[in-house]
């Protein structure tokens, strides 16, 4: 008897819940907009879009919504829109019963700066997303530069997706994305390194912030294993002292080849 007891009562908890539901949307529905709210979720550090840049683009296209019924505004459309920017990673839009227009945005977040032989600058972001040179505020971000070859960089592409004409460009930038992609998940090397440079072999160099030397990582080939000997070098440097090496070469498998100064 009591199990047909919970069972009614389970279903009435349900359909009231469903009423209640289809109740607030009805009269959501009839709410009129009072307020339109961006919401940029990441621009603490680094800032590529401001809240006059995301109202901008709705405005362009014709999207009313302040004094509008909240059932008229396509909330869809603004998500797809806004979409459309390379920096942007992800947008919500929705509405409240409150009358407000939410729009939140996630913005792409460069992890490396490239400035190319030929003097073009771009972001990587940390998908491999290409990111124009166009930053309203930005905290400290790793630089490459020196051999990098131009490639056709298109805002918004994945650097594995660049037309490019030959696969020796394609390599060496993703060499360079994936070091970076490495050093901006490990806050010890992130706080350590502070440029990469690729010399006219190829071969990639990392500049320290602390001590004077330079460290020859070479390809991106072995490359978790290169920074745990790089480390495992750094901790004996608390004995031996920041400047006692001017080179660092991790080229070489299962060694590293120290030039004194």
């Amino acid at each position: 008897m009591k199990n047909w007891l919970y069972i009614v009562l389970g279903i009435v908890i349900v359909t009231i819940t469903a009423l209640l539901l289809g109740f607030t949307a009805r009269q959501q529905k009839k709410v009129i907009c009072q307020k339109v709210e961006v919401r940029i979720l990441n621009s603490r550090y680094n800032k590529f879009l401001e809240n006059k840049d995301v109202l901008d683009v709705i405005d362009d296209h014709g999207i009313k919504t302040k004094g509008e019924p909240l059932e008229s505004i396509n909330t869809l459309l603004i998500e797809r829109l806004l979409q459309h920017s390379p920096v942007v990673r992800s947008v919500a839009a929705y509405t409240t019963i409150n009358g407000e227009l939410i729009i939140e945005v996630e913005q792409r977040m460069p992890i490396v700066r490239i400035i190319d032989r030929s003097l073009q600058q771009y972001f990587i972001d940390e998908e491999g997303v290409v990111l124009p040179d166009r930053i309203k505020q930005i905290a400290h971000v790793l630089v490459a530069n020196g051999n990098i070859p131009p490639i056709a960089v298109k805002p918004g592409q994945k650097i594995v997706k660049t037309s490019i004409d030959s696969v020796r460009k394609s390599a060496v930038l993703q060499n360079v994305f994936l070091v970076a992609a490495f050093i901006a998940q490990d806050d010890f090397w992130k706080a350590q390194v502070e440029q990469i440079y690729v010399n006219d072999n190829g071969d990639m160099l990392l500049v320290p912030r602390i001590g004077d030397h330079v460290i020859v990582f070479g390809d991106a080939s072995d490359l978790r294993e290169k920074f745990v000997k790089l480390k495992s070098m750094y901790y004996a440097f608390n004995q031996i002292g920041w400047n006692h090496y001017k080179v660092l070469n991790l080229k070489y498998k299962n060694q590293i080849v120290c030039i004194k100064r």
